[in-house]
């Protein structure tokens, strides 16, 4: 990776936002609507724009985090089988976690970030090409037979940031090719091959799951969410 850019992980007292978390497990486990629950447990607590996008994002009821969990695929599962990469979703949330931004361990086994900044996405040198070689990095060590970026050509840019990748992955000898769809969820899912993403709905109508973001970012520089055991007894 490029050696001039320095990380920094700050630690979010996940203490001031449990009773948050807590009440909206609870919520969900009961059938709520999640962006229902979320504003009305936001709102209780008064949270920021980016507590929220953590609840909205990142907790789940039991049943469906272990129906994501179950179409996850291991590292060694990965090897010689294709891969339907969702472009800005994989590198907004490598990206984040560069810039030091937190990226959360989230109830579905899935790493997702707190941003919010898909559709403002913007190349930024010694972020954007640092990102793509650690995701390179990885790729060339998943030994994939082939891996395929989707960006969305709605949000500008999209085909230079795909021109850069193409020229980038000949650089590194390895299968990669990017393009732009109109409807990359579509397109992500229509296509054979192991979905890279943590988009939940795209997860929920995936078959198979792999979480390269997740793969990229080293485990110990995540951020893991509470248990509510002590107070609703709902163990994630």
């Amino acid at each position: 990776m490029h050696g001039a850019i320095k990380y920094f992980f700050p630690v979010i007292q996940f203490n001031s936002v449990k009773d948050a978390i807590c009440d909206l497990r609870y919520l969900l486990e009961r059938g709520y609507n999640r962006s229902v629950a979320v504003k009305v447990v936001g709102d209780r607590y008064r949270l920021t724009k980016e507590q929220r996008n953590l609840l909205l994002r990142c907790v789940y009821a039991r049943a469906e985090a272990e129906a994501h969990r179950r179409k996850l695929l291991k590292a060694e599962q990965v090897r010689g089988r294709g891969l339907v990469i969702d472009g800005y979703n994989v590198l907004i949330t490598v990206e984040s976690w560069l810039r030091g931004s937190p990226c959360i361990a989230c109830d579905d086994g899935v790493v997702r970030d707190v941003s919010g900044v898909y559709g403002k996405h913007r190349f930024e040198s010694g972020i954007t090409d640092a990102a793509l070689d650690a995701i390179f990095t990885a790729l060339k060590g998943l030994s994939p037979s082939s891996a395929e970026f989707i960006f969305d050509s709605m949000v500008s840019f999209s085909g230079r940031l795909c021109a850069y990748i193409n020229r980038t992955a000949q650089n590194w000898g390895i299968g990669v090719v990017a393009r732009t769809a109109r409807a990359p969820d579509r397109e992500l899912l229509n296509l054979r091959g192991v979905v890279c993403t943590s988009d939940m709905a795209v997860i929920a109508r995936a078959v198979r799951v792999f979480d390269l973001a997740g793969y990229v970012i080293p485990q110990e520089e995540l951020l893991r969410l509470p248990d509510c055991e002590d107070l609703y007894e709902l163990r994630f």
